[in-house]
């Protein structure tokens, strides 16, 4: 969800702008191994299943950490649009866990 001050707008983005920027930032996550920042990445299987590693900027790999990670990248590709003045991201893990992240 964007949130933000219209002033003469219809809308704050267009819907197929915000997914086509959304997917960009989503994408990076694809297939990604999410490790915190200073954890030393050994070779083993695990890795090999993974085509890229994230490191968390902040604390361990946890659901809201990720969140948090995503929601930051997602305002930072949203910067453009001025009048937009947060995101709220909501993120699953399974069926029973969810984290809310509104940013900034």
């Amino acid at each position: 969800m964007v949130e933000g001050s219209l002033k003469n707008r219809d809308y704050l983005i267009d819907l197929v702008e915000l997914e086509r920027r959304v997917s960009r930032v989503l994408e990076r996550f694809n297939r990604a191994l999410i490790i915190p920042r200073d954890y030393v990445v050994k070779e083993d299987p695990l890795t090999n299943i993974f085509n890229k590693i994230i490191r968390i900027e902040r604390g361990d790999a946890t659901l809201e950490n990720i969140a948090l990670e995503i929601s930051n990248k997602i305002y930072d590709e949203l910067k453009e649009y001025k009048y937009i003045s947060k995101i709220i991201l909501r993120i699953y893990e399974g069926s029973k866990y969810l984290a809310e992240i509104e940013y900034p």
